[in-house]
């Protein structure tokens, strides 16, 4: 007995564990509590409505409740219905022993709906929430949902937790971006909403997010979350479009790039967007800049961190770059840092620093890039390393403001064209090209200005070299330079100072000056050993007219050995040239020739000044010089009004030449030297003039001149065309004469009249003890020579004058063979080929023996 009073306690025991347990996972079927489950139903929403079949109790032993189970619900709320999986109310025992039939917590388990019933189901249930920020964006895609609501006690209020998971789901950004291919899981409270695990394809990238947050917060919807992706192709300006910035300085391509991405921003319920901050760390293989920049660069292997906070956009970029011609990106790559930002209304500010080590480029990219048009660089391809920092700005018409760029460059080599007729004539071996080496720039450009500096090592045969420093500085319109260059291995040639240099001769140049419209030259010093030119205060016109000079100061040897020392001096009225030795003989002898490169005076835009002269010595030969020369001379608008000039030729002979400009415009110069023989000597159809003084006489105007040339008590050794016209006249001996000791002539004189290009000989008439000539003809230059006249023997004439009464004698001859006085002649063709002939005459015209007769009057 005793025993089955001990095992009746543990049949019951393990009878109510069997029933526990069977409650607990079988339950028991009832339609006791459907009742129960509809009125929590409406609790939630009158409208709700649902189809309740079985009813399952079963006991929760962690919970100590029952949970009241339905399976394959439909719920319905007017025509929309929602299929749901299991409906699961939590009913407490405590309650139930109470006999209160109060169900605290209602769980929803849905089947796998369309989401697009959810979104009506939901729509006629009124959330909010979901309507307005999620479901009105979503397109396709199923839903699994569990949805667990706690009624609060004593109260008809109720919090509710709802989580599930979304299935390839299509989601419309804004209508601006579309989401395919959606999975997430989420969980929803009365005023959070999370979305976790999220994994979506936009324009065939694939993204995943840990979490999204959405909370409600009055009217507006705070979100925030995580986005990233693995290194796809992606087109950048699709995704910026969301935030209405258009990242125009990067081309339109697709970008492969890899990114991590944290984001918040606030969202009302009209769909308005505010407070957006993003935060973006992303990896790209290279980014392409618009054409329209002109940049040589695109970027490559980089990292950017964009950040993105109430209208104020920054974004820093760590990459590498390589230049636009190297398409196989073969160089080595340089190093940069970009830093874009963008504030408020702001235009787009770029800042970026890049630096390279021996890489290639095309000179015709740096051109572009820098907006230099001159063709003195030719396309070509240059190595270098560089150090530069490059800052602008663009507006909203993609126009470039506020440009900058500081850069340091080294170049192994350039060659540089530059074509100038004055410089070749300078340097004779310059071809038109100069070859850099080694050399350094620094360039500080922006909008309004342009600072270069290089130093280097420079060569025009690609032979030798040698050093320079050039400073270029443009601001608006005024470009200044200075430049300082070593002249040692190039061969120097100054024709108008006779001044010529060679090679591995040490030397220097120094130019200071600046350019706005005309060059203004500060200072220009150039010295070879104790050869030197120093000009001060320099100015020239576009056309390279002198328009101002203050200072000129030469010191050289020229090529004749002569140390020459001159100096050109502005003062109050005009200008002072003094020196105490000058080498003048190549400048008379290209006066004399005609190869005076035109006037001197004709280099000056316009020159209205009084010029002082004080020369001590003034060599016009070897043997010959003017002594202690002084004068003055007045110009207007280039051209000689007056002068005045004295001078001792050899110290004791006179020289004398006086200028004067009349009322009617006439100009007159007279001109005397004593023993011209300096002068004359440097015509070459003259040789061995000795003695004599020379008379010049000439009226000019409107370029037309008349003049009137005589010599006295002279003598010549040779005259080729002369000794040419006795040997055809026969008359040897004359000829001889002539290339020995030489002829005397008593007088010279000859009138003439020139313009630009023709001179026209009147009448050119010498007359001496052993010979007589009277000529007439014209000469145009570099053309045409033609002359005429006649030629006799001066024994004959002073025979023929002395027998002027038998006048019919004379003409006729008593013998025959008298009557033959000279010979007539005439030289004609171009000036190196002129051609002679020569007619005996029998008688002397009239106008020879009338022109006779005044001569030996005078005498």
């Amino acid at each position: 007995m005793r025993k089955y009073f001990f095992l009746l306690p543990l049949f019951l025991i393990i009878i109510c564990a069997i029933g526990i347990i069977y409650l607990s996972y079988f339950g028991i079927k009832t339609q006791k509590f459907n009742e129960l489950i509809y009125s929590k139903l409406t609790q939630l929403n009158p409208k709700l409505n649902a189809d309740i079949e079985d009813v399952f109790i079963k006991f929760n032993i962690s919970e100590k409740s029952l949970d009241i189970q339905t399976k394959d619900v439909e719920l319905q709320i007017n025509n929309e219905k929602l299929v749901l999986d299991r409906i699961i109310a939590k009913l407490s025992i405590a309650n139930l022993l109470q006999d209160k039939n109060s169900i605290k917590d209602l769980k929803i388990l849905t089947k796998e709906n369309k989401i697009e019933n959810l979104k009506k189901f939901i729509s006629e249930y009124d959330f909010n929430f979901a309507r307005e920020l999620i479901f009105n964006q979503i397109k396709g895609g199923y839903i699994n949902a569990q949805i667990i609501i706690n009624f609060v006690k004593n109260d008809n209020n109720f919090n509710y937790d709802i989580s599930g998971n979304v299935i390839d789901a299509k989601i419309d950004v804004l209508n601006k971006l579309q989401l395919q291919k959606i999975h997430f899981d989420f969980e929803i409270k009365k005023d959070l909403y999370n979305i976790s695990n999220l994994k979506f394809t936009c324009d065939e990238i694939d993204f995943n997010s840990k979490i999204l947050s959405i909370k409600k917060n009055d009217d507006n919807f705070d979100i925030d979350g995580d986005i990233s992706n693995k290194k796809q192709k992606i087109d950048i300006h699709k995704f910026t479009e969301i935030f209405n910035y258009d990242l125009n300085l990067i081309k339109k391509s697709k970008i492969s790039f890899s990114s991590k991405n944290n984001f918040s921003f606030k969202l009302s319920n009209k769909k308005k967007l505010k407070d957006f901050k993003f935060d973006s760390f992303s990896n790209f293989d290279e980014i392409n800049f618009k054409e329209t920049l002109n940049l040589p660069i695109n970027i490559k292997n980089g990292d950017m961190n964009l950040k993105y906070i109430k209208d104020n956009l920054n974004i820093n970029i760590n990459t590498k770059y390589y230049f636009n011609n190297d398409k196989n990106n073969k160089s080595n790559l340089g190093d940069a840092q970009i830093l874009v930002t963008k504030n408020n209304f702001q235009n787009l500010k770029i800042n970026s620093a890049f630096s390279n080590k021996n890489n290639k480029i095309n000179i015709s990219e740096i051109k572009n890039f820098i907006k230099l048009k001159d063709s003195f660089l030719p396309n070509q391809d240059i190595t270098f390393d560089s150090k530069n920092s490059l800052s602008f700005e663009l507006n909203k018409k993609n126009q470039i403001k506020n440009y900058k760029l500081n850069s340091n460059l080294k170049i192994n080599e350039l060659e540089i064209f530059y074509k100038d007729e004055r410089l070749n004539k300078l340097i004779p071996d310059y071809k038109n090209k100069v070859f850099l080496k080694e050399t350094l720039f620094d360039f500080n450009i922006s909008d309004n200005s342009r600072k270069i500096k290089s130093k280097g090592e420079y060569s025009i045969e690609k032979k030798e070299s040698g050093n320079f420093n050039i400073l270029l500085n443009q601001e608006q319109n005024n470009l200044n330079f200075e430049s300082d260059i070593e002249l040692n291995n190039v061969s120097i040639k100054i024709d108008p100072l006779q001044y010529e240099k060679n090679k591995n001769i040490p030397s220097k140049l120094f130019i200071k000056g600046s350019l706005n419209k005309n060059y203004k030259i500060d200072q220009i010093k150039y010295i070879e050993n104790e050869n030197y030119i120093f000009l001060d205060n320099f100015e020239l016109t576009d056309k390279f007219k002198i328009k101002k000079i203050n200072t000129l100061n030469l010191n050289y040897e020229n090529d004749n050995k002569k140390v020459n020392q001159l100096i050109l001096k502005k003062n109050d009225e005009g200008y002072s040239l003094t020196s105490k030795k000058f080498d003048a003989q190549s400048f008379i002898s290209n006066i004399i020739k005609g190869e005076s490169n035109n006037n001197f005076l004709n280099r000056f835009e316009k020159l209205n000044a009084k010029l002082l002269l004080n020369f001590e010595r003034l060599n016009i030969d070897k043997n010959s010089q003017l002594n202690n020369l002084k004068g003055e001379i007045n110009i207007r608008e280039n051209k000689v009004k007056s002068a005045e000039i004295l001078a001792k030729l050899n110290k004791t002979k006179d020289f004398t030449l006086n200028i004067n400009t009349t009322s009617n415009k006439e100009k007159i110069t007279n001109l005397f030297i004593d023993e011209p023989a300096p002068f004359i000597k440097n015509y070459k159809f003259i040789k061995g003039f000795e003695e004599g003084n020379l008379s010049y006489g000439s009226i000019e105007k409107n370029n037309n001149t008349k003049s009137n040339l005589k010599i006295y008590d002279f003598k010549v050794k040779e005259v080729p065309v002369l000794a040419k016209l006795l040997t055809l006249a026969s008359l040897q001996g004359i000829a001889d004469l002539l290339t020995g000791e030489g002829i005397r002539f008593d007088e010279f004189e000859m009138d003439y009249n020139s313009n630009n290009s023709t001179t026209k000989i009147n009448e050119m008439y010498a007359i001496g003890p052993a010979i007589s000539i009277l000529m007439e003809g014209y000469i145009e230059k570099d053309k045409l020579t033609s002359l005429k006249g006649t030629l006799v023997p001066a024994t004959t004439i002073n025979k023929t004058i002395s027998k002027i009464p038998l006048l019919g004698d004379i003409l006729v001859g008593k013998k025959v063979g008298e009557g033959v006085f000279g010979v007539s002649f005439k030289i004609k063709g171009p000036s190196k080929d002129l051609k002679t002939s020569v007619n005996p005459l029998k008688t002397l015209t009239p106008r020879f023996i009338t022109r006779t007769l005044e001569k030996l009057k005078k005498n």
